[in-house]
């Protein structure tokens, strides 16, 4: 279906997208954008090329009229689908960047990897892992000793999290 055809909320749930994984609202919103600028999608990320991944990530929330700290799903799909390096901070990684007490600021991470010459979209993918799989789940933590929780004594941070499941 060509998104300039999705114009209200109903046009998106005969999508059958989950209201959680795209609301709702972002799709009438970016298909007004690509009528107004009669373009298609193919063409406007064809516009979006020269961008880097946070000036993409700016682009569709300027678009899509949406607070930056509700973005992760947009840096998600700049991630996965155009390849750029964005940091998606969810719930997840919002823990363990705070266990480590790195900055919960998606620009500030992409620039901090990109100096210390790490591809930032394979670490927050590390991260995403390894709050969903290990902090507070019982297993073998292998930044034990670089957490905070460990430098400052806190054996039990992590034990009352739950699966996010």
């Amino acid at each position: 279906m060509d998104i300039r055809n999705i114009l209200s909320s109903t046009d998106c749930e005969k999508l059958g997208y989950y209201k959680r994984l795209v609301p709702y609202s972002w799709l009438p919103k970016l298909a007004h954008y690509l009528i107004g600028h009669n373009m298609s999608f193919r063409t406007f990320l064809d516009t979006l090329k020269p961008l880097n991944g946070i000036e993409t990530r700016d682009k569709f929330i300027e678009i899509l009229e949406i607070d930056s700290s509700r973005a992760k799903r947009i840096s998600v799909f700049i991630r996965d689908f155009l390849g750029k390096n964005v940091f998606p901070i969810d719930s997840n990684v919002e823990y363990v960047l705070g266990s480590l007490g790195l900055p919960n600021n998606e620009e500030l991470l992409v620039k901090l990897c990109e100096n210390a010459n790490i591809d930032p979209k394979l670490f927050e993918k590390q991260l995403y892992n390894h709050g969903q799989e290990v902090c507070g789940y019982g297993k073998q933590c292998v930044l034990k000793g670089l957490c905070l929780s460990s430098h400052l004594g806190i054996t039990n941070r992590c034990a009352d999290r739950k699966p996010m499941r």
